[in-house]
């Protein structure tokens, strides 16, 4: 089972990545990994390989990422 992560510390300079961005929304809600992977109908390793920056994601996992956290589609491409 994924832990909960800490929100990332960013200093101005460096905005937050797409993947932070989803992390932080996921963390806001107190949902592990697996919870969002579960409600966004995604594999949990889809989740993190995208939070960690190893994958930009489709267009379908983006779509399914934002509807599901209540975010613009347009902050994760």
């Amino acid at each position: 089972m994924t832990q909960h992560a800490a929100l990332p510390e960013t200093p101005p300079e460096h905005p937050l990545t797409r993947g932070d961005r989803v992390r932080v929304e996921r963390i806001r809600r107190g949902w592990t990994q697996e919870d969002l992977a579960r409600k966004a109908g995604l594999l949990t390793r889809t989740v993190s390989l995208f939070e960690q920056g190893k994958s930009v994601g489709r267009d379908k996992t983006l779509h399914k990422l934002s509807a599901c956290l209540d975010i613009d589609p347009r902050e994760l491409i």
